[in-house]
């Protein structure tokens, strides 16, 4: 069963929309300036995909430092996902077996 009612409203949202007072967190935890850099060494396909969207979340304050641990995990499933489709692409989902028949692709 799902939640009851509306979605609760963020403080910028409340704050732009005159809210009473009492009802905005005066107190939310906000990101610190650091730099957003992926915390572990990503592969170069995993670093491709952060160079390429990284800069755009950064600018527009959507990928924070709080953020970097989930988005280089999503740039690392990211890359696999895209070298295991080359494969698929390339080899399909089956070949064929030892004796002719066709079995699922080992490599994929």
């Amino acid at each position: 069963m799902g939640g009851r009612g509306f979605a609760p409203k963020s403080n910028h949202l409340k704050i732009l929309e005159s809210v009473r007072e009492d009802r905005i967190n005066r107190d939310e935890p906000i990101p610190s300036e650091l730099p957003a850099v992926p915390a572990v060494e990503l592969t170069a396909d995993a670093q491709a995909v952060w160079d390429r969207l990284a800069p755009d979340m950064i600018a527009k304050c959507v990928l924070t430092s709080w953020d970097v641990d989930l988005f280089a995990a999503f740039c690392r499933t990211v890359a696999i996902y895209n070298r295991a489709a080359t494969e698929v692409e390339k080899s399909g989902l089956s070949v064929e077996g030892s004796v002719g028949n066709r079995v699922v692709n080992s490599s994929v």
